[in-house]
């Protein structure tokens, strides 16, 4: 082996080791603090408890769980240690459905524990992950992750490598614990497939319907399409689970847990407006000389300009990602982490290393994308097709806000809009989302090789982000939110129902992952109507290219009061985005975007 080599791999085996020991060390210590504790209680069973705690405490995760209780002792300790102290990211998005189901299978033959017990124990570790809390309290973070708490996602369902479903009462009783509860964490994904167990789906759809925004459904064949398209095996594509919100990995290979490095975000809204001359930026070497909006003959020549521009900067990011990256390896390497994946412990390469050769995925967060399809829509339609304004009259409008063009603001307020299967507004999401990943961001690649693509894990940046953009030409006013997710219409704009939304959203082809916000009321998950939700789920997922959707399932009026009478809502969740919240945590703003959103009714 060369001597660089064979040093590189050693300090990293001995970095592994020592957090290893520390793991254990931390286990260890909760295990002695529990036996003082049971020494000094005087109620026989909670002190009975205490002990029994110290014993497994001492067992894992120092060795393999032999019980249900200590498969998820051992795994919460990991899920402490490597991904919330070591460094503060988000979780393992462990199966866990598929992890636990030995040991509770064991524990039921052997009469070792009873239904109703395995159910208290994922109660305590839901309650586990609810005391967590949010570090994120960097107000610009803060801002666009309003009410978030940690990022750990554990994953139910699916199917196995032969295409088989593995839901299985575990699935159910990570539901029901959620249920019971009433709390926000953990976000659970659920990956759904065509065999699912009609079963498990019926318990996902109780679950919706208490309003907890939980849980978030995924196709899991565009997650597996998402490994092909970076460039992973077949084989790899049957471990894909997600790790937080939207985004993937493959299970002992990759991981988000150390954060979320990101080339960065780009606020489409304001490249657009940059495109239109509302405001000027900079000189940089290189940037695309302005071209006079009036002077253009179609809105493709304004997206022509947009996606110059849009090249221009991803190469700029491009550059600081190398550098970033870099300087994570060199001087900010994951040994614990690293420890916990198969091929990094394996082979003695850190993960941030191991990312290098597999995919470093450098990705951005492309915010405002179906504002842009809308304006671009709305600008094609009423300034090139009718022929009823100018460009220049569209430009003064918008550097004044509207104001002074509310009979105009409302033309383009009823232009044609995404989400309502109308075939001309939905072209043009197609084509600004294609050019946008396609045709613009795969074009770059980083200093390994890899191109540059699109998270659509966006948290509640929709509504901060809105904050810093000036009026578009789809009739939003500055400061006001952008459309929420990266699939979702516009706020309002929706107005044919929910199937007219998944016939526009499923128009789009899949490139990357996606987020898709939907709004219901709790009737039509009820009685006769659960069944029709369950089939209007069916016909998300057999459109074939959305690759998530969501539900909240409060009406306004309750969601008005709330903001009224806080105190008579503590307990009131509602979906954010990729996460949910409680009310009250939420900003007015913030709450404002969500009662926009349009109720669905499966009438329409």
């Amino acid at each position: 082996m060369d001597p660089a080599e064979y040093l590189e791999k050693k300090h990293e085996w001995q970095a592994m080791a020592i957090c290893g020991r520390a793991i254990i060390r931390y286990a260890q210590r909760h295990a002695e603090l529990a036996r003082r504790q049971a020494k000094a209680e005087k109620d026989k069973t909670r002190k009975k408890e205490l002990e029994e705690l110290a014993d497994i405490l001492d067992w894992v995760p120092a060795n393999p769980p032999r019980t249900f209780h200590e498969a998820l002792q051992f795994m919460w300790i990991v899920e402490i240690v490597g991904h919330f102290l070591t460094i503060c990211g988000n979780g393992s998005g462990v199966r866990i459905d598929q992890v636990w189901w030995p040991y509770y299978e064991a524990d039921m033959k052997a009469g070792r524990i009873t239904r109703e017990k395995a159910l208290e124990l994922v109660e305590c570790l839901w309650l586990k992950a609810q005391d967590i809390g949010s570090p994120l309290e960097w107000p610009p973070i803060f801002s666009a992750t309003a009410g978030f708490d940690v990022g750990w996602a554990p994953n139910i369902c699916g199917s196995d490598e032969n295409g088989k479903d593995v839901s299985n009462d575990l699935s159910c009783i990570a539901l029901e614990a959620l249920a019971n509860l009433h709390v926000n964490q953990p976000p659970i994904c659920l990956l759904y497939h065509r065999d699912i167990s009609p079963d498990v789906v019926e318990r996902a759809l109780d679950l919706v319907r208490t309003g907890s925004g939980q849980p978030s459904f995924h196709n899991q064949d565009l997650m597996e399409k998402w490994c092909f398209t970076r460039g992973w095996s077949p084989e790899d594509a049957k471990r894909v689970q997600l790790g937080c919100c939207v985004n993937p990995h493959i299970r002992g290979r990759a991981v988000t847990a150390s954060g979320i490095a990101n080339v960065g975000a780009i606020f489409g809204v304001k490249l657009l407006l940059e495109a239109l001359g509302l405001f000027e930026t900079p000189y940089l070497p290189g940037k695309p000389e302005f071209k006079d909006p009036r002077q253009m003959r179609s809105a493709d020549e304004l997206l022509d300009a947009f996606c110059e521009r849009l090249l221009f900067y991803m190469k700029i990011g491009v550059n600081s990602w190398n550098l970033g990256h870099q300087v994570l390896m060199e001087y900010s390497p994951d040994p614990c982490n690293s420890f916990l994946l198969d091929e990094a412990a394996e082979r003695g390469v850190d993960l941030t290393k191991l990312h290098k050769e597999h995919d470093t995925w450098p990705f951005m967060v492309f915010l405002g994308g179906i504002n842009v399809a809308d304006s671009l829509s709305a600008i094609q339609k009423l300034v090139f097709d009718d022929g009823k304004y100018t460009m220049g009259e569209l430009i003064e409008a918008l550097r004044a806000n509207w104001e002074g063009y509310e009979e105009m603001r409302q033309d383009f307020l009823s232009a044609p809009k995404y989400g309502n299967d109308d075939d001309y507004a939905d072209e043009w999401a197609v084509k600004t989302l294609t050019r946008v990943h396609d045709g613009t961001l795969r074009q770059v690649k980083d200093a390994w090789g890899w191109p540059v693509t699109i998270d659509g894990s966006t948290a509640a940046a929709f509504q901060s982000t809105g904050l810093m953009c000036g009026a578009t030409p789809d009739g939003r006013r500055a400061g006001t939110t952008l459309a929420d997710g990266t699939l979702s219409p516009m706020a309002g704009a929706d107005k044919n129902g929910p199937t007219a939304v998944l016939n526009s959203v499923g128009k789009i082809p899949y490139m990357h992952s996606q987020l898709l916000n939907q709004r219901f009321m709790t009737q039509f998950l009820e009685g006769e109507n659960k069944k029709l939700f369950a089939q209007y789920l069916r016909e998300w997922y057999e459109k074939g290219t959305i690759p998530h959707i969501q539900f909240n399932v409060w009406n306004s009026r309750v969601l008005r009061d709330a903001q009224e009478h806080p105190e008579k809502y503590t307990n009131l969740q509602v979906r954010v985005a990729g996460y949910s919240a409680f009310w009250i945590d939420l900003s007015k703003e913030t709450q404002d975007s969500i009662i926009a959103r349009t109720e669905q009714s499966l009438g329409c």
